[in-house]
């Protein structure tokens, strides 16, 4: 971290990231084979209420949702902006009407964004019960 502070190390670390990152990056970028090789998987955990429980009371549910996916710099996420403009585009009708800027969640709660993410093939997500 040191090195990154003088304009100096900076520039070396520019030139040369091969070196710098024992190999892992370089100027020219991921190779094919780096990239059909590479993988994501995020697991994010939500805490909500089923659609009968009463919303004074404590959240009633719990889960666990993992995402994996395909590289996620290039591959991956080239698939979420394509599918995400073109849910836009084709489920105008289930998109919030009213308010400013939405969170994508709450953007894309009530249209298909899953299953179109899960048909490029590159984005997997399973729902696992608490």
């Amino acid at each position: 971290m040191l090195f990154v502070a003088t304009n100096f190390g900076l520039k070396l670390m520019i030139k040369f990231p091969r070196l710098f990152s024992g190999g892992m990056a370089s100027e020219k970028g991921a190779t094919r084979k780096q990239l059909e090789k590479a993988s994501f998987t995020v697991t994010l955990q939500g805490v909500g209420y089923d659609e009968h429980a009463d919303r004074n009371k404590p959240p009633n549910l719990k889960l666990l949702v993992k995402v994996r996916g395909a590289e996620p710099g290039y591959i991956a996420t080239s698939a979420m902006v394509v599918q995400s403009a073109l849910t836009l585009l084709d489920e105008r009708d289930a998109m919030p009407k009213n308010g400013g800027v939405y969170t994508p969640a709450a953007a894309f709660a009530n249209t298909n964004i899953v299953n179109n993410l899960e048909g490029t093939g590159k984005i997997r997500f399973e729902v696992v019960p608490l």
